[in-house]
């Protein structure tokens, strides 16, 4: 349960880092999550970097939750429009 709600607090992070209205790349979001996420996940399994913050923001697009892709390894905030597709 507690590594549930890590990875919640991970995900609003990340949000939190996406520009309003544009997508960025993976590559430049995870240099800005904050240093205290990156020494509490090795509380946790997988080695912190692109593919599991990747994998992070998947997750929550698999359930239309927080973000969208934008081409490959773009990301944005979720918009409302995103649910009439």
């Amino acid at each position: 349960m507690r590594s549930r709600a890590f990875w919640r607090t991970v995900a609003q992070e990340i949000w939190e880092i996406l520009p309003a209205t544009e997508a960025m790349h993976l590559a430049d979001i995870v240099p800005r999550i904050g240093h205290e996420f990156v020494k509490e996940a090795e509380d946790y399994p997988g080695e912190w970097g692109v593919d599991l913050i990747r994998g992070v923001m998947d997750q929550r697009i698999k359930f239309k939750k927080l973000f969208a892709k934008e081409g490959t390894a773009r990301y944005r905030r979720r918009r409302p429009e995103d649910d009439a597709a």
